[in-house]
């Protein structure tokens, strides 16, 4: 054992090193993101601003930027080496996983894209965002607004994740059910 991090008040639920290694970020059921010396461990930063559980956490590909996810519904958006908050992105549901898309306008969650704003001028965020694409929602597989299919109760997912047109769930059970959507024939659909 090289080191013991200490500094959260609840259970720490995401950890992430920066691109280049250098630093460390963890989020915790106690709301908060800590920024961290990989090398020393010692803590740099505390971010404060979601009001639930930090759930996930992910740098930028330059490490210029934080991203987190918390139960109170929103992604936020940090500047890395400062610790400022940048933006709030409000969205309707709960998110565990999220990561930096290759086009620098998204982020990629296990229930689809969502954008963020590129700039101050840029006002696109303030306002709820919908998720774009195949996500589960509650007990609803939706196709970016629209409910495509209900899932019963016995059936419900305790995680999910998307890749383009494929929606994995995975279920308490131990079964992990995979789903992929021709989007040409839901459009005939519709």
């Amino acid at each position: 054992l090289q080191q013991t991090l200490q500094g959260h008040t609840g259970s720490v639920e995401t950890i992430a090193f920066s691109p280049d290694g250098k630093r460390l970020a963890s989020g915790s059921l106690d709301g908060t993101i800590k920024l961290w010396d990989a090398a020393s461990g010692q803590l740099q930063q505390t971010l404060q601003g979601h009001t639930g559980s930090v759930r996930t956490i992910a740098f930028s590909p330059d490490g210029k930027q934080l991203a987190s996810g918390s139960d109170d519904e929103t992604i936020k958006l940090w500047d890395a080496e400062s610790g400022n908050y940048l933006q709030t992105i409000q969205i309707d549901i709960s998110i565990n996983s999220l990561s930096f898309h290759k086009d620098s306008r998204y982020l990629e969650t296990e229930s689809g894209l969502v954008k963020f704003r590129e700039s101050e001028t840029d006002n696109s965020s303030l306002q709820p965002q919908n998720i774009h694409g195949i996500f589960l929602k509650h007990d609803w597989i939706m196709r970016d607004t629209e409910r495509v299919l209900w899932i019963p109760f016995k059936y419900r997912a305790r995680c999910s994740n998307v890749r383009d047109n494929k929606l994995v769930l995975g279920h308490a059970s131990g079964r992990v059910t995979l789903l992929t959507f021709d989007f040409s024939r839901l459009n005939q659909t519709s």
